[in-house]
């Protein structure tokens, strides 16, 4: 029984003759007379115990009526409701309930068919005239563990590694990669952004270490340049990050690259300080427009 067989009726109000008890399929009550006919596969939803002067109210859905009997074939406990007694006595009403309202609104917005729609449903919205956000397309990584780049010869270059997705729209990001991928249907313009804390030790050094963000292979944003040092065993806590927008297509690869132009300093990317600190240093992009 889907709900595209609603049937609804004004004027509906009576009392029942006989409690259907807790899972009874059979209503009877004079004001039935008055309904209209019902035959699968449509429904009309009747509301029992309206005022809950007995519990809670009980919504079900009759499901076979024949002209002006005083009696009616129900499906119990509906649209969230529970199947319980209800006292001779009892007033039953038919109303438009929460979800014959949701399912007139789905109808309304695609053109008289319900349909299913996403948990952010903004058609209403649209339809006023109100501007509604875009669906969300990108994603946010972070690494779970302190992330060392050891000294090294001139020239050194090191991925910085993604351990953990926080979001991951349309599988930008796989496992433990240091690459995000464009992935089909996802091409666009991207704000992308890198912050992190770097930790610096080691010997003073005149060479710059850096990290920039590599599109396909070519460096287009970097970091600041991270201070030089007075003598070796002295660390340096420094907030670092760059924001850059940048049209990518399909395929085009991104990834977070550290230069080291020295030997002398060694650089870590802090994931927490505090317990409950972290994490310090994450990688996102969201796609701002087509």
């Amino acid at each position: 029984m889907v709900t595209t067989n609603r049937l609804f009726q004004d004027f509906i109000s009576f009392t029942i003759d006989t409690d259907p008890g807790i899972s009874g399929t059979s209503l009877s009550g004079p004001g039935l007379a008055d309904l209209l006919v019902v035959a699968s596969p449509d429904f009309i939803a009747l509301t029992l115990d309206p005022l809950e002067v007995g519990g809670d109210a009980e919504i079900v859905w009759v499901s076979a009526h024949t002209s002006a009997a005083t009696t009616a074939t129900i499906v119990r406990g509906q649209e969230g409701t529970t199947g319980r007694a209800h006292a001779i006595g009892r007033e039953v009403v038919s109303g438009v309930t929460a979800v014959a309202a949701t399912d007139l609104s789905k109808k309304k917005a695609t053109g008289g068919v319900a349909a299913e729609v996403p948990t952010h449903d903004h058609s209403a919205a649209a339809e006023a005239g109100i501007a509604v956000p875009p669906p969300f397309v990108g994603w946010q990584l972070h690494i779970n563990a302190d992330q060392v780049f050891d000294t090294g010869a001139l020239g050194v270059l090191t991925d910085v590694i993604w351990q953990v997705e926080d979001i991951d729209s349309d599988g930008f990001h796989s496992g433990t990669a240091a690459t995000v991928t464009i992935p089909a249907g996802a091409a666009g313009y991207y704000e992308v952004e890198f912050q992190g804390l770097a930790e610096t030790t080691g010997a003073a050094d005149d060479d710059p270490v850096v990290f920039y963000l590599d599109h396909d292979g070519t460096p287009v944003v970097y970091t600041s340049l991270l201070p030089n040092l007075a003598a070796p065993g002295i660390e340096y806590f420094v907030p670092i990050g760059f924001t850059k927008l940048i049209n990518l297509a399909v395929g085009d690869v991104l990834k977070v690259i550290n230069y080291r132009g020295g030997s002398n300093m060694d650089i870590q990317l802090a994931w927490q300080i505090l317990a409950q600190g972290g994490p310090l240093t994450y990688f996102l992009g969201h796609r701002i427009a087509v």
